[in-house]
């Protein structure tokens, strides 16, 4: 019983690692003959935790004064009126125009995927959408992606010994 729940643990804390993910984690849980339902709801837990005191943690931060002064939030003067450096400055329009264009949804639901869904909700709180926003559509996301491989994995692994000789 206490080795069971220890891999349980050890999933939840694989989940909360940035990019070892639950889109890895849900199949290795359900490859060690553990219950997919609980290796589903832990290992959604276990990511989304993190992602959530990322959202809150940004929110906290974009709203200190030292904060604000030290990356000159955008849409603020600098306190010295000189111009961001072209370089730095076409890079954020980049990022920007990428996010205005799949938005936060889109990059929720692939963030887990391509970025990892830590970065993604770093990255969505950096381009200041709403913490209630950011929140949801990555729970949202998460709570997908986790119920994708777990069927994935349960279908996979329910073909796989008929492919064998």
């Amino acid at each position: 019983m206490w080795e069971t729940l220890g891999l349980y643990f050890t999933l939840f804390f694989m989940a909360a690692t940035p990019w070892l993910e639950l889109i890895l984690v849900v199949p290795g849980g359900i490859a060690l003959g553990l219950n997919p339902v609980a290796v589903a709801l832990v290992t959604f837990l276990g990511n989304a935790l993190p992602v959530l005191g990322i959202v809150f943690f940004f929110d906290w931060l974009g709203r200190r004064p030292w904060f604000r002064r030290f990356f000159r939030v955008e849409g603020e003067q600098s306190e010295g009126g000189g111009e961001e450096p072209d370089r730095r400055r076409k890079k954020r329009e980049r990022a920007a125009r990428m996010f205005r264009k799949y938005g936060l949804p889109g990059l929720a639901l692939l963030g887990p995927v391509l970025l990892g869904s830590h970065f993604a909700a770093a990255l969505a709180m950096a381009f200041r959408a709403g913490k209630n926003a950011v929140g949801s559509w990555m729970l949202i996301s998460l709570a997908l992606w986790t119920m994708i491989m777990t069927a994935a994995a349960l279908a996979g692994f329910q073909w796989l010994p008929s492919v064998t000789l």
